[in-house]
Parts: structure tokens; sequence; C-alpha cells
């Protein structure tokens, strides 16, 4: 049986971004972040196809991750924007899957702190 190839993710990169909402009754103003996930993956050889990315989150470095978002192999950007607390680590990681079904390994994690 042919083992499937998958490449990992060689490059994975986080950045915050702030969201002003202005609530309905001044003067107070409320700021939701929003963290953006940008990754480079790696080439795979002719006749293997990255079918899907996975990212997972965690709150403290080396994990545990849980799922957060999966999407076609066309995207190598999401946006994630849960209810976050100011001052908690997040740390995130990718996954690859082929036309197998096959999962690679985890990227290398990328961590940040919300303000």
């Amino acid at each position: 049986m042919r083992k499937s190839f998958i490449p990992d993710i060689i490059f994975l990169a986080l950045s915050i971004a702030m969201l002003w909402l202005l609530p309905s009754k001044p003067p107070h103003a409320q700021t939701q972040h929003l963290i953006e996930i940008d990754w480079t993956p790696s080439r795979q050889p002719p006749g293997e196809t990255v079918m899907w990315y996975r990212v997972y989150r965690g709150t403290q470095s080396g994990g545990p991750y849980q799922l957060v978002h999966q999407d076609d192999a066309v995207y190598n950007q999401v946006t994630d924007s849960p209810p976050w607390i100011s001052g908690q680590l997040y740390c995130y990681v990718v996954t690859t899957g082929d036309q197998n079904h096959v999962e690679s390994h985890y990227s290398a994690q990328s961590c940040v702190t919300i303000p």
C-alpha cells in the first residue's frame, strides 16, 4: 500500500487586528480582537494533491489544540475571532490533508497574547 505524501506547513504567521465596535449608547467603545492566521505550504511532488487545511488553537504552548477551522486547499489564510480573554496566550498550528484523507503532522506553532 502506497503511503501518501503530505507536505508540512513551512511557515505560520499570526497577526492581531483590532476592530472597534461602537455601542448603541456612547461614550464607551468596545474593542474586538481578530487574529489572522496565514501560512505558506511546502511544495508537494507531482501527482500529490493537498485537499484541505485544518487550523487548530490551544491556550498553552505545546497544546492541546482544538480544531477551529477547516477549508479547501485554495485558501491559506483564516481569521479567528471567538470571545477572547485579555492577557490569554493563544497558540495555533496548521495541518494539511490529501486526497486519501491522510492528515499531516502539526506545523510549527505560532502564539500570540491578546492585549
